[in-house]
């Protein structure tokens, strides 16, 4: 018995927030929660752009050393090709 009343005389009554106090406690909430989720927003953006720049460069790799290929794969080569031009004109 002599403890429980140490322990209340210890612990106190209980003071809940007022109203007020919990609105602005929700708002704050509310703005981290914003701010938490653009965050997440803007880095996976990054992300999905990185991804899509990377494959772009790759395609244009790609593409350039098919057209390299096609070229060397002609009969005259590239000096010849340049040559042929160069006399049409």
């Amino acid at each position: 018995m002599q403890q429980q009343a140490a322990r209340e005389d210890r612990l106190g009554p209980v003071r809940h927030r007022s109203a007020k106090a919990q609105i602005h406690l929700t708002v704050i909430r509310a703005r981290t929660a914003l701010v938490s989720t653009r965050t997440a927003l803007v880095n996976a953006a990054r992300r999905v752009d990185e991804i899509i720049w990377r494959a772009a460069a790759e395609l244009r790799h790609r593409a350039n050393e098919s057209r390299t290929a096609l070229v060397s794969a002609l009969p005259l080569g590239p000096q010849g090709l340049a040559r042929e031009r160069s006399d049409r004109q």
